[in-house]
C-alpha cells in the first residue's frame, strides 16, 4: 500500500499532492482506531488500497505521461 501511495504521490501536480496527504493522514487516523483488531485492520488496507487503486485509475485515464 505504501508503495502504491509513494508512486501515485510522484504522478501527480503539486496541487493534488496536498488533497492525497491529507486523505492518507484521514486515513491513518481511522486506522489507529482499529488499534489490535486485526479485522478492522484488514478491512481498513483492503479500503485504503482499492481508493488508491482507484485514484491511479483516473490519473492513467487522462494519460498520456
Amino acid at each position: 500500500m505504501s508503495v502504491r501511495y509513494e508512486m501515485l504521490t510522484g504522478l501527480v501536480a503539486m496541487g493534488a499532492r496536498g488533497t492525497m496527504q491529507d486523505e492518507q493522514q484521514a486515513w491513518l487516523n481511522m486506522r489507529r482506531k482499529c488499534r489490535g483488531n486485526q479485522a478492522c485492520l484488514l478491512s481498513s488496507y483492503r479500503h485504503r488500497i482499492e481508493m488508491l487503486k482507484e485514484d491511479y485509475a483516473r490519473l492513467a485515464s487522462r494519460g498520456p505521461f
